[in-house]
């Protein structure tokens, strides 16, 4: 059986060891980076991954398909009525409200503005929207 002395000469040693190791991989470490900051090495660029399968599309319909008249008449006037519910409500809540996304309703929203229907106070996201 190994006395206490020797263990604790093996542990220093392991310790030793190990605090020498990790100066060196933080020190390769320092000097990667430096290298890549000062111009020494370029850094190599990873070859884009090939998918298995190609990605999914939208039907073709959807991707560059507009609104008809009476969609967009419609969907005017269900924010017209919002608005007149939820006077100074913002261009979020409004889609939020209306389960859809600020860009669908960019182009109603405008017609009523431009109609004076609506008429709006701030600016970009802080805009707030009022019926007349």
């Amino acid at each position: 059986m190994p006395n206490t002395t020797d263990i604790d000469s093996l542990v220093a040693q392991f310790a030793s060891d190990l605090s020498l190791l990790m100066r060196r991989a933080a020190l390769e470490e320092v000097h990667a980076k430096l290298s890549l900051v000062i111009g020494d090495v370029k850094p190599t660029r990873a070859a884009p991954r090939k998918s298995a399968r190609p990605l999914a599309r939208k039907p073709a319909a959807a991707i560059g398909a507009k609104r008809s008249a009476a969609d967009l008449e419609a969907f005017s006037d269900q924010l017209l009525a919002h608005v007149k519910a939820n006077p100074g409500a913002r261009g979020e809540q409004i889609a939020a409200a209306l389960g859809t996304d600020v860009k669908t309703m960019r182009l109603p929203m405008q017609k009523l503005i431009a109609g004076k229907k609506v008429k709006v106070k701030g600016l970009k996201r802080g805009t707030m929207y009022f019926a007349k």
